[in-house]
């Protein structure tokens, strides 16, 4: 499960020694906001996807709000739909 979530082997080895937190939980921690950063991408990209398959727009570049949502990332607003 660690693994699959972007763990490398030797950060699981790790958390599963017996010592792995008398120096504190900072990179269990790091991983965590790490993960919480991942999925927040990964929600914004399934909004996306999910709107790009219901919008009525031939194209999703054409869609204000598809648009809208790549603003963040591409330079979209300079756009000029044909």
């Amino acid at each position: 499960l660690l693994q699959r979530s972007g763990f490398s082997l030797a950060e699981i080895r790790g958390l599963l020694l017996p010592d792995a937190f008398v120096d504190g939980k900072e990179s269990l921690a790091r991983k965590l906001d790490e993960l919480r950063h991942r999925q927040h991408g990964l929600t914004t990209a399934i909004i996306g996807l999910e709107h790009a398959l219901c919008c009525p727009e031939p194209s999703p570049i054409e869609c204000p709000n598809f648009r809208s949502m790549l603003s963040d990332v591409l330079p979209v607003e300079s756009y000029q739909p044909k």
